[in-house]
């Protein structure tokens, strides 16, 4: 098993091979609360949109909705000025943002259990009562 190797799990997090992840991990929670506080508050919209990336100069945004993303537009100028006041976003030159369902709605749908037919039920009966044997 792989926790083997580490004393607690505390430790399993701390290795190399993860740090980098959660420090990006941490950014993107960081650059999302910047977010939520420079959204206006009409409608809950920072729950609609949030941060993934930043990337040569760019900032990444999801919405849950294509909705969404035509009201986020509408305060991208706004948003620019507001991430230049933070030293990591000095150099920010645009924010773009595209629509994607939450990932969430996608991970129930795959956990649904497919019906199959009586015939295929008891053939794979008879092969679990032959490996029993």
């Amino acid at each position: 098993m792989v926790m083997d190797k580490f004393s607690t799990v505390k430790d399993y997090f701390n290795t190399d091979g993860l740090n980098p992840l959660l420090s990006q991990l941490k950014n993107i929670a960081r650059w999302n609360e910047y977010l939520a506080a420079y959204l206006p508050e009409e409608k809950n919209m920072a729950q609609h949109c949030q941060l993934v990336r930043y990337e040569n100069q760019e900032l990444f945004a999801v919405t849950d909705s294509p909705h969404w993303v035509m009201r986020f537009r509408f305060h991208i100028p706004e948003l620019i000025k507001k991430f230049r006041t933070h030293e990591e976003f000095h150099e920010l030159k645009n924010i773009q943002c595209k629509a994607k369902p939450l990932v969430v709605k996608n991970i129930l749908q795959k956990n649904r259990r497919t019906e199959i037919s009586e015939e295929s039920a008891s053939f794979l009966k008879e092969i679990l009562e032959k490996l029993k044997k």
